[in-house]
């Protein structure tokens, strides 16, 4: 768990310094405008109408006096690398939220609203609904510096991992026949002793490459989840320090592996013909 100060969240997510003059009220406008350079790209159709760009609730911002007027010069001075770092944080990006005109206070910018806590640790944050029309060609480059494979794979795989349970459920478990995919009833399997053979019903249902192959794909997904996961649990916990770190980011994965080898290893080897 990262600790933030207030004064640091505010910093992180401050308004532009051309803006923070600016009474910032998130309304519904009736007319909006824009700039004859955003007009020539619509008439060229290279971006969509003003209309479908803007999100549900956009941000309407009131001028203290008068709009001014479009085009002209931003003069303003640079004194060493902290002032370019000042232009970046202040000017170069749009935060969720930002100052407000005395700095008083805090308002919303991209996000459409935000609650602090009791204690100022936990904000929720509300975005606005639509704001990524307002974008519709991707970024040219991604660069993704935190996020694992699993992690970007988590609502897929997992989807996959839902087809994978109920699969065998109902191939195992609740044992029907048309799933099995072999046309034999599981239910009437027993050995000497009367009892439900469970290692012929593994055997047969493993027999047919389609099931043994899913199963292995779903092992596999199983895996990839159990692997971010166990690294998300430590993380929460707060157990990611620079001794505790390097353990669970290499036990994750191995306790995933051997999961994966464990399991997989039982279809593969009724496909193999180690097991009969």
């Amino acid at each position: 768990m990262i600790r933030m100060s207030r004064r640091a969240f505010l910093v992180a997510s401050g308004a532009t310094m051309a803006a923070a003059a600016l009474p910032v009220i998130p309304a519904f406008a009736k007319d909006y405008k824009e700039a004859p350079f955003f007009k020539d790209q619509v008439a060229k159709k290279a971006i969509p109408a003003l209309a479908e760009r803007l999100p549900e609730n956009p941000l309407v911002i009131t001028p203290k006096d008068e709009v001014g007027k479009y085009g002209g010069d931003w003069n303003l001075a640079l004194v060493g690398g902290g002032g370019l770092s000042m232009v970046f944080r202040y000017q170069a990006y749009e935060p969720l939220v930002r100052f407000n005109a005395d700095w008083s206070g805090v308002v919303p910018n991209v996000a459409e609203s935000f609650e602090a806590g009791p204690d100022s640790k936990v904000f929720t944050i509300k975005l606005r609904a639509e704001s990524r029309a307002a974008r519709p060609v991707n970024y040219a480059v991604t660069n993704r510096r935190a996020t694992s494979p699993a992690a970007r794979w988590m609502l897929l795989s997992g989807l996959m991992v839902l087809c994978f349970i109920i699969f065998h459920l109902l191939h195992f478990t609740v044992q029907v026949p048309a799933v099995n995919m072999i046309g034999e009833n599981f239910e009437t399997l027993h050995d000497a002793q009367g009892r439900h053979d469970v290692y012929r019903m593994m055997i047969l249902g493993f027999s047919n490459p389609v099931a043994s192959a899913f199963y292995v794909v779903g092992v596999a997904l199983l895996a990839l989840h159990l692997n971010h996961g166990i690294m998300s649990m430590f993380q929460t916990l707060g157990l990611n320090s620079g001794k505790v770190r390097p353990l669970w980011e290499k036990g994750g994965p191995t306790l995933a592996w051997l999961i994966f080898l464990g399991y997989a290893s039982i279809p593969v080897a009724v496909l193999a013909g180690i097991v009969k």
